[in-house]
């Protein structure tokens, strides 16, 4: 049993000896963390929906799309005049698409301030409000109407992006263009 306790020890020794050095040890040199970092003394903020304020709209998004780099990108794998007019009609009838489907959700929207407004009857500063959303969902639609018109001559909100296709494809030939002929010249040397 000696022999076995001079290699491992005396477990109430250690022990012993590790509780006495917590124990001297000052405050400073424990190494605790003060109090104060787990205490949130603000109290909570209401949850704000930022989705529908800040978010750009679906036209946008779509208008916003990187066309010059995308036409560059056909351009240089194409190079066709058939293919820069299929993908500029694919653009188009996405646009139109897109229209299409915002335009059905404000007449949704439209329909259900209609009804609210024959359910509130004859409140004043609800019916004036209901009345005022429902002019500008009015308006929002007749500009929508003007700009499918539009684009079908491939103007109004449109003419920029299928610009920028245009100038991107042509830059993207330009490309594959220079990159045969230099192919050519130095494979004959």
């Amino acid at each position: 049993m000696s022999f076995l306790s001079r290699l491992f020890g005396e477990k109430k020794d250690k022990t012993m000896n590790a509780q006495v050095a917590v124990t001297e040890l000052p405050e400073a040199e424990l190494n605790i963390p003060d109090e104060n970092i787990f205490r949130d003394n603000q109290p909570p903020q209401p949850f704000v929906n930022s989705s529908a304020k800040g978010r750009p709209s679906q036209i946008s998004e779509f208008l916003n799309r990187d066309y010059l780099h995308a036409g560059k990108r056909d351009g240089y794998l194409n190079h066709s005049s058939e293919d820069r007019e299929l993908a500029k009609k694919g653009i188009r009838a996405s646009y139109l698409n897109l229209l299409d489907q915002v335009m059905q959700e404000l007449e949704r929207n439209s329909l259900e301030l209609t009804n609210q407004l024959h359910k509130v009857g004859e409140f004043g500063d609800v019916r004036s409000s209901l009345e005022s959303t429902l002019t500008a969902l009015s308006d929002q639609m007749s500009s929508l109407k003007l700009q499918k018109e539009l684009t079908v001559d491939e103007e109004g909100w449109l003419m920029s992006a299928l610009y920028d296709y245009d100038m991107g494809y042509a830059q993207g030939v330009n490309d594959y263009v220079a990159e045969r002929n230099f192919l050519e010249t130095n494979t004959l040397l």
